[in-house]
């Protein structure tokens, strides 16, 4: 997929990297010309689990609960992070 960097507007092919920081995969990309950092997703335990059960409901009510409970948490798990600076090392 080609994207525009938000900083430096330089256009480039994503190339996603995985890492584990604290039980915690953080899958991201930077840019290749300014090394911003977009992170994509956090994944935990508790989102493993509920993306599982997930594939197992049948009813699309759940499904949709479901959804926004891992959305919510990856969400407050990608914010702690940033405010624990986590992803320096990125």
């Amino acid at each position: 997929m080609i994207v525009t960097c938000n900083e430096c507007n330089n256009t480039f092919e994503i190339n996603c990297d995985m890492k584990l920081i604290n039980d915690i995969e953080v899958t991201y990309f930077k840019c290749s010309e300014c090394n911003k950092l977009y992170i994509i997703c956090c994944v935990d335990e508790y989102i493993k689990k509920e993306q599982r059960r997930y594939k197992k409901l049948k009813n699309e009510v759940l499904k949709k609960i479901c959804h926004n409970n891992i959305t919510l948490h990856s969400d407050t798990l990608k914010k702690r992070m940033l405010k624990e600076n986590a992803f320096k090392d990125l």
